[in-house]
C-alpha cells in the first residue's frame, strides 16, 4: 500500500506483520537518485529506501522474497515465510 516510507520504526512493523502470516506483499517507493529528500520530507516521509534496503527487510523478519515485480516508480516484493528459520 506504499504506506513504509510513513512509517518510524519499519523493520518492526513487517516483523510484526510477519509473525502473523506466512506470506507479505510489499510495495514502496523506491529513492532514485537526484530526488529531492527534503520535498519528500515535506510531504511527511521517515524513509528514503534503496532496492537493498527492501530486500533487507523482508529478510531480517524471516521472510524470502519469491517475486519482484517491478512497476513505474516502484517494486512490489512478495515475500514468504524462510523455512530455513523458525518464526
Amino acid at each position: 500500500m506504499e504506506l513504509l516510507q510513513y512509517i518510524r520504526d519499519v523493520l518492526a512493523l513487517v516483523q510484526r506483520c510477519a509473525a502473523g502470516t506466512p506470506n507479505l506483499i510489499v510495495s514502496c517507493p523506491l529513492a532514485a537518485v537526484g530526488n529531492d529528500i527534503e520535498v519528500g520530507r515535506a510531504q511527511g516521509c521517515f524513509n528514503d529506501f534503496d532496492e537493498d534496503a527492501m530486500i533487507d527487510m523482508p529478510t531480517a523478519a524471516g521472510r524470502q522474497i519469491t517475486t519482484c515485480q517491478p512497476m513505474v516508480e516502484y517494486k512490489i516484493f512478495v515475500c514468504q515465510r524462510d523455512i530455513r528459520k523458525s518464526s
